[in-house]
């Protein structure tokens, strides 16, 4: 299996797509970083998006947080968006910032390895 293992040519490039994360706009990330093609953020990639959902989910069951209400556009960033899309309720944009530092907690641990690889390069 092809795993992308030119790092030094991608370390420059990070810095620069971050902010762009933060307005969802996650295809530099994604295709350029490459996360796609990269064993070191397989797990991570699969697991992040599964545990967002399922943690969504289940408070939206659960009726802690609010069923949007209102459409959003997509580039909005996130907790503001669970705040516009319910009418203003804060515990969902709560828990939406909530859900985002887990994802976030989730790649911390292959990002560190990725930079740490990068660096010795």
């Amino acid at each position: 299996m092809y795993c992308a293992d030119p790092v030094e040519t991608y370390y420059p490039k990070w810095n620069k797509v971050l902010s762009q994360r933060l307005f969802n706009i996650n295809e530099q990330l994604i295709f350029g970083l490459p996360i796609v093609d990269n064993c070191e953020f397989k797990v991570a990639f699969i697991l992040a998006p599964l545990l967002a959902s399922a943690v969504g989910y289940t408070l939206t069951v659960l009726e802690i947080m609010q069923v949007y209400t209102y459409a959003v556009p997509w580039f909005i960033p996130f907790g503001l968006k669970g705040l516009m899309g319910t009418g203003g309720d804060l515990v969902t944009a709560l828990c939406e910032l909530l859900i985002a530092i887990l994802v976030i907690v989730i790649y911390a641990i292959p990002t560190r390895r990725y930079m740490a690889k990068a660096k010795e390069l």
